[in-house]
């Protein structure tokens, strides 16, 4: 009986397989976007590679159950803001890459000066609205109308959150129809989608956070 020999699969031969050099080709591709992405990221807020912090405590990023696969931070005028590119797996996604199973997306913090209540913020669909007809849980701002009309805004504490922010234009996020923000005491936690990183994504972000630090100064 001959002896049973074992099949090659070196390097070699495995890189003449169809698919395997396609997907290999999609990797390549996606790595090079993801990092072409942040290398805007790093370049328009001035961070820098840093270690991850722990951000169990929001709960736009804990509900989620995600991997932080890079993180990113600068300071600057006293707000710290850290740039973070978690993965985790989305059903909705958008953009997904053939040859992967989980998205890259990003996230933000950055340090205010104020303290705030406990708030979320997100967009408000229809359905919100007819609840808040009931409810009357939904924070609105008198000089703040469009971004009143585009988002539902709730927080622990009403009277403190409306004093801090009645004064201040935030219209301008209307600019980021889909953003989500949790504040909690001086730290604002973002997002400017449920979208996966791209270099459109990346630029938004960018201008989002800029936008941020100028509006909570």
């Amino acid at each position: 009986m001959d002896e049973f020999e074992i099949p090659d699969f070196s390097e070699d031969d495995l890189a003449n397989d169809k698919e395997i050099r396609k997907s290999r080709e999609e990797a390549a591709i996606y790595q090079k976007m993801v990092d072409d992405a942040l290398s805007i990221i790093r370049n328009e807020l001035n961070v820098n590679d840093s270690v991850p912090v722990n951000l169990k405590g929001f709960k736009l990023f804990s509900s989620r159950n995600p991997t932080i696969k890079k993180s990113l931070k600068s300071k600057s005028e006293n707000k710290e803001v850290q740039v973070f590119l978690a993965e985790y797996h989305s059903s909705t996604s958008l953009a997904r890459y053939n040859y992967k199973g989980d998205d890259l997306y990003l996230f933000g913090h950055l340090t205010v000066n104020e303290h705030y209540p406990e708030t979320f913020i997100s967009e408000e669909r229809i359905i919100d609205k007819i609840f808040d007809v009931f409810l009357k849980l939904d924070v609105d701002f008198e000089k703040s109308k469009r971004f009143s009309h585009k988002f539902q805004v709730f927080t622990e504490d009403k009277m403190k959150l409306t004093k801090l922010l009645q004064s201040k234009d935030l219209d301008p996020l209307v600019a980021y129809p889909e953003m989500e923000l949790e504040i909690q005491k001086n730290t604002i936690f973002y997002r400017c989608s449920r979208k996966p990183i791209s270099i459109q994504e990346a630029a938004d972000f960018c201008a989002m956070t800029r936008m941020l630090k100028q509006i909570f100064e």
